[in-house]
């Protein structure tokens, strides 16, 4: 499995760098302002964690996948290369984000507290939630109808959850209010629960990979 991680970090090196350059870019535009850009942590871990698809592109595109069926790999732990980029490129890109956010407030002079701090973490949570979310979906779907539509169909459910939760907390106004503990009890929740989603994923995606005629 070593040879394809590294195979499938050659093919999105690239657009690895692209990331990290923007990341530091957008942190050094908040170091001007007073918000922290705590937002940039769950978009980079969603933004790495979409990136996945990617290599399923690549890999059609080049008939990767034919020829790899050749070698001594057996397809469970092809499915599973896929499973473990996706949580080390989420995981990787939260962490880098954290120690960029957490650097630009300190450069700031800005109080780094236990709120700080559970900021920070919940944060990264929400965005392993999102990222471990849509690979839970996009990942089986791409090996059942390809990328295209693996691409759309997760994307169709966040959106319509976060349109639900905005509609929901507009339509309670002031009254909607949740305590920083609740919120991050919900989050650690969900990410409890997307983390199963994951691992009942692979293997729904070894069946239909095993299964898959090239």
């Amino acid at each position: 499995m070593k040879g394809l991680l590294i195979k499938d970090y050659y093919i999105l090196r690239q657009s690895i760098k692209s990331m990290l350059f923007i990341l530091v870019v957008w942190s050094l535009v908040f170091l001007g302002g007073r918000k922290t850009g705590m937002f940039l942590i769950p978009m980079f871990i969603m933004v790495a964690g979409i990136n996945v698809l990617n290599l399923f592109s690549y890999d059609r595109q080049t008939k990767w996948e034919t020829y790899v069926l050749t070698l001594p790999v057996p397809r469970w732990k092809m499915v599973l290369e896929k499973y473990f980029y996706a949580v080390c490129i989420s995981t990787f890109f939260g962490l880098i984000a954290v120690a960029v956010v957490a650097a630009a407030a300190a450069v700031k002079g800005m109080a780094m507290g236990p709120e700080f701090l559970l900021e920070l973490l919940m944060n990264w949570l929400t965005g392993i939630v999102i990222s471990f979310f849509y690979n839970s979906f996009s990942i089986p779907l791409t090996y059942w109808l390809g990328v295209e539509k693996a691409r759309l169909i997760p994307s169709v459910l966040i959106a319509a959850a976060v349109f639900l939760f905005v509609a929901f907390a507009s339509a309670y106004g002031s009254g909607f209010t949740v305590s920083e503990g609740t919120a991050a009890i919900a989050i650690a929740a969900g990410a409890l629960r997307t983390v199963i989603m994951m691992v009942l994923s692979y293997f729904i995606s070894v069946r239909i990979y095993k299964k898959k005629e090239f």
